[in-house]
């Protein structure tokens, strides 16, 4: 009736190890490495990014920076979080929306909060 199958194999054998982590999982690091836009900020929004570090509990001063970054030129949230180092989900949450709410910052296309291509400015 049914064939006799091989026995299944253990399920906590250990996962073989990579040599080098895959490329594209993890954030990119600060500095000197991140893509072209970094390089075209301007020199004062450069060091009041380098002023606030990767970790401040000073959220108006982040909010600061965000503003100059919009005012610098229309960034995606995807943008704005490569340039901080920080999740777009995070930076969504903890500084976009609110400057948004409080009418720092404005979306590009209006109309549509969702759009693909919606970027932020002043």
């Amino acid at each position: 009736m049914f064939a006799a199958s091989a026995p299944p194999q253990s399920l906590s054998a250990p996962l073989p190890r990579l040599s080098a982590p895959p490329s594209g999982l993890s954030a990119p690091p600060r500095g000197n490495n991140l893509p072209g836009i970094l390089a075209k900020v301007p020199g004062e929004i450069k060091q009041a990014i380098d002023k606030i570090g990767k970790r401040t509990a000073d959220k108006e001063l982040v909010k600061e920076v965000v503003v100059k970054l919009c005012s610098w030129r229309k960034l995606g949230s995807s943008e704005i979080a490569l340039i901080l180092g920080k999740s777009e989900k995070y930076v969504l949450k903890e500084y976009i929306k609110p400057l948004r709410e409080e009418g720092r910052i404005k979306y590009s296309i209006p109309d549509m909060a969702n759009h693909p291509d919606q970027k932020y400015q002043v």
